[in-house]
């Protein structure tokens, strides 16, 4: 047994026993990891908002290579995002990206780029007033990370580009224009734009009022398909946000 420290983002959180909390975390320097805050649940010296998903902690635990999960020791909160805890829309969207990255990602597989663009995306979403836009940004660079992603914007059945609408195939997310009979999801030209920017130029310089928020969030369920039906998995809160468009 040796004694770690490490920063990390908390994925997902569930009560373990009467006063224990079992989290997901992902950690900068050791990938997904599972972790036991004891008694933190009846405790009232330390912060509970510490083992909340979003928070972003500091950790000192005991680690033994044997054991799934780790019994943390001593912890400090870096940042919790009281923005984002205060907004329904933007809780909703957190939520998606952190149950995304759980869901996805496997134990013990460190990965500083996902790390670092989470929590990038955390501090956004903290200030942005387009949090679907980000989401949709994020999901796609996730995607583009793990080797998932390559749009060429020219439909996959007849290769034009020149079409008002489309959908993207929930099997590889290949654009299939409206003409070639594209299922699922329709979505103007423009998001096509969207997608080109999100994954080309930074967040803060894109001009998010010029792409509907209605098709964006159409674009964020089209990409939530496709990671169901890849990792064979089911994103529950993808259910939160559907009532926004």
């Amino acid at each position: 047994m040796e004694i770690r420290k490490t920063i990390g983002i908390i994925l997902s959180a569930r009560p373990s026993g009467e006063a224990d909390v079992f989290c997901s975390v992902l950690t900068r320097e050791y990938g997904k990891a599972k972790f036991i805050f004891k008694g933190l649940r009846k405790s009232r010296k330390r912060s509970h908002t510490a083992a909340e998903p979003g928070s972003v902690s500091s950790l000192q635990y005991y680690y033994n290579e044997e054991k799934e999960s780790s019994i943390v020791s001593d912890f400090t909160i870096e940042r919790y995002y009281p923005e984002i805890r205060q907004d329904l829309a933007r809780i909703y969207h957190l939520y998606l990206m952190l149950e995304t990255v759980d869901r996805t990602t496997g134990l013990n597989e460190p990965s500083v780029q996902i790390f670092d663009y989470l929590s990038s995306a955390m501090d956004r979403l903290s200030s942005t007033d387009h949090p679907a836009h980000l989401t949709a940004a994020f999901l796609l660079h996730f995607l583009k990370l793990g080797g998932l992603l390559e749009v060429t914007g020219a439909c996959s059945n007849c290769g034009s580009r020149n079409y008002s609408r489309f959908s993207l195939d929930e099997r590889d997310l290949r654009p299939v224009c409206s003409g070639c009979g594209g299922a699922g999801r329709l979505m103007p030209r423009e998001t096509m734009d969207f997608i080109g920017e999100a994954l080309n130029r930074k967040f803060s310089s894109i001009d998010n009022d010029r792409y509907a928020k209605e098709s964006i969030l159409d674009l964020v369920y089209s990409l939530i398909l496709f990671v169901e039906n890849y990792y064979h998995i089911r994103v529950k809160s993808k259910e939160f946000i559907l009532g926004e468009g």
